[in-house]
C-alpha cells in the first residue's frame, strides 16, 4: 500500500481521516509508519518524553479461568502451588514503597479469585486513597470488573461506581486478545467477547473514568 499521500499530509502537519487512519492500519510498512510517528511527535513535543511512573499490585493470582485459559502464566487455582491473595495489610505494605520514590500510579490487576468480593477491592482503594492521596488508582480491567459484577449480583456499571467511590481513578486496558474470535476461541474462550469488553470500558468513560480504549458511542 503506497502511504505517500499520507506522509505528505503528516509533513504538511495536516490532520489525518479515518480513511487514512484505517489505510495506516492495514499496512505493513513499519519503517514509515514509526517514522511518520516520530516526526509528528517531535513537531508536537520536541525531545521531552512523558511516562508514568507506577507500582504495579497484584492482590491475587488465583483465577478461575485457570485451566481454560492459556494466555498468561500468572494464575494459580486456589490450593495449586504458588497460589496466593494478600490480606490488606500486605496490599498497604507493599504500597508504602511509594513514600520514598515518586510514584504517581497504583497499578491493580490480578486473578478471577472465586471469594474475593468486591468489599475486598473497595476497602483496598479507599485505604490505598488514604495512605498515598497523591497516588493516582488504576485498577481492575475489564474481565475482573464484569467478574465482580457476576458474582455479586450487580451490574457493572454499579461495580464501577463502588470503585470510582473508593478513589479508583481510571481502568486498565488489558485483554486485547478477546477481539479477535479466533483467538479467543483458541487461548480464552471463558473470558469475555470484544463487545463486552468495550461495553465495560464504555461505562467507565461515561461515569468520568477513562482507560486506555475509546470504544465508540
Amino acid at each position: 500500500m503506497n502511504l505517500r499521500p499520507i506522509a505528505d499530509k503528516v509533513e504538511r502537519g495536516e490532520r489525518l481521516t479515518r480513511e487514512d487512519g484505517l489505510a495506516l492500519f492495514a499496512s505493513a510498512d513499519l519503517l514509515t509508519i514509526g517514522r511518520l510517528g516520530d516526526l509528528a511527535n517531535r513537531r508536537k513535543n520536541g525531545d521531552r518524553v512523558y511516562f508514568a511512573a507506577n507500582q504495579h499490585i497484584n492482590p491475587t493470582n488465583v483465577c478461575i479461568l485457570r485451566n481454560t485459559c492459556v494466555f498468561c502464566s500468572f494464575a494459580r487455582m486456589p490450593r495449586e502451588d504458588g497460589a496466593y491473595t494478600r490480606s490488606l495489610e500486605e496490599v498497604f505494605a507493599e504500597a508504602d514503597a511509594a513514600r520514598d520514590n515518586p510514584t504517581r500510579e497504583f497499578h491493580i490487576v490480578g486473578g478471577l479469585h472465586p471469594k474475593l468480593r468486591l468489599e475486598y477491592y473497595v476497602d483496598m482503594f479507599r485505604g490505598l486513597k488514604e495512605r498515598h492521596p497523591q497516588v493516582m488508582i488504576k485498577a481492575l480491567t475489564a474481565v475482573e470488573v464484569a467478574h465482580l459484577a457476576r458474582i455479586e449480583g450487580m451490574s457493572t456499571r454499579d461495580v464501577l461506581l463502588a470503585m470510582k467511590e473508593a478513589g479508583v481513578s481510571t481502568l486498565p486496558g488489558g485483554g486485547a486478545e478477546v477481539f479477535s474470535p479466533a483467538a479467543r476461541a483458541t487461548i480464552a474462550d471463558r473470558k469475555l467477547t470484544g463487545a463486552e469488553w468495550l461495553a465495560v470500558h464504555r461505562e467507565a468513560h461515561q461515569l468520568g473514568m477513562p482507560s486506555n480504549a475509546r470504544p465508540a458511542g
